[in-house]
């Protein structure tokens, strides 16, 4: 188990490279977010997303949120589109929040073609967006844990059985909220917002963006 200690607010330079080659090499890596602990690969990588099965024990029937570093990944990745969309996304993001939108494109690998709905994140959290600035591509975020069960917010939260599958581990200490993302629904054609999952952002400051959008 290769477990490196970083700075979750200052990232190392020489951290922050070993696990963007984990992830061009196609393999599963576990880092901090602002919310919990994550296994991260690239979401294009049929491999890579095999080994977060694996990991996590869950079925190839479950989606993951896709990680992305600007505005424009989300919209080009899901083919939706709305002149009040964008500035909404912008208000909400970066932040600890999961947004939900249909998938309208034709995605690779095609295990992201059985949902019709499309998570995505775009964290506020130096050591995530440096690992994608790095790739230069979207990442699959995931909670590193076996599927059910809680949601880490140290290191020393995370299955044993887990942290040994991962090629890397970036240990940043514990995580600022230590709970998941808020997950909301975006329906385009009713435009309307509904809540999934309440999690570290607050919903009645989404739903002042949305209405004010």
């Amino acid at each position: 188990m290769n477990v490196l200690k970083i700075n979750a607010q200052n990232p190392e330079a020489s951290s922050i490279e070993e696990a963007v080659k984990s992830l061009r090499n196609e393999e599963v890596i576990i880092h901090p977010t602002e919310t919990v602990y994550g296994l991260a690969c690239l979401s294009n990588s049929e491999k890579a997303l095999n080994g977060v099965f694996e990991i996590k024990q869950r079925p190839p029937q479950q989606p993951f949120s896709i990680m992305v570093n600007k505005i424009d990944d989300i919209l080009e990745i899901s083919g939706v589109n709305a002149d009040w969309l964008r500035p909404f996304l912008e208000k909400i993001f970066p932040g600890a929040v999961t947004v939900l939108l249909p998938r309208r494109n034709r995605l690779f690998p095609a295990f992201w073609n059985q949902f019709p709905l499309i998570g995505f994140r775009f964290p506020d959290h130096k050591l995530s967006m440096r690992l994608l600035n790095g790739t230069d591509l979207p990442i699959i975020t995931t909670s590193a844990n076996l599927s059910g069960g809680p949601s880490p917010g140290s290191i020393r939260a995370i299955p044993v059985s887990v942290l040994e599958k991962a090629a890397l581990v970036l240990d940043g200490g514990e995580t600022e909220h230590k709970i998941p993302s808020t997950i909301i629904r975006i329906d385009i054609d009713c435009k309307n917002i509904s809540l999934v999952r309440q999690g570290a952002y607050s919903f009645d400051k989404i739903q002042n963006y949305f209405v004010n959008s």
